[in-house]
């Protein structure tokens, strides 16, 4: 099996740690290791957004299926919310087991549902009590 290059867009960021694709894949967010998140279009790979979270590593990206707000995980076990119209922060959590950080997100329930993992832990968040 062979696979090409579509497209090659340079970010600006230093090392990158994490990738998602936005709704509709118009847009794609790169994560890094100090913390910062840029979302690009797909299209021309123009920046539109910095999203600016601690200086810890980025490990997970995970979009909101209508594109609302995106959930970033971090090395240091901190879960943040921003919203994607302007990249202001709208909530963070903390997971209790921040060894490793948050290694994996995932939305269930037709996205009523987050479940981090960190450490040895895994968690499920309500998300419709968080009212994001």
């Amino acid at each position: 099996m062979t696979c090409s290059v579509k497209k090659h867009h340079k970010t600006g960021l230093g090392s990158i740690t994490a990738i998602a694709f936005g709704s509709k894949s118009k847009t794609v967010l790169v994560g890094d290791k100090d913390g910062v998140v840029q979302v690009h279009t797909t299209s021309k790979g123009k920046q539109r957004l910095t999203l600016q979270g601690p200086k810890a590593s980025v490990l997970n990206i995970l979009v909101q299926p209508k594109g609302k707000w995106a959930l970033v995980g971090y090395a240091d076990g901190k879960l943040r919310f921003f919203e994607l119209k302007k990249g202001a922060q709208i909530l963070e959590l903390t997971h209790p087991d921040t060894r490793w950080g948050i290694v994996g997100m995932a939305l269930v329930n037709k996205g009523k549902t987050l479940l981090t993992a960190g450490g040895k832990t895994i968690l499920t968040w309500d998300l419709q009590k968080l009212k994001l």
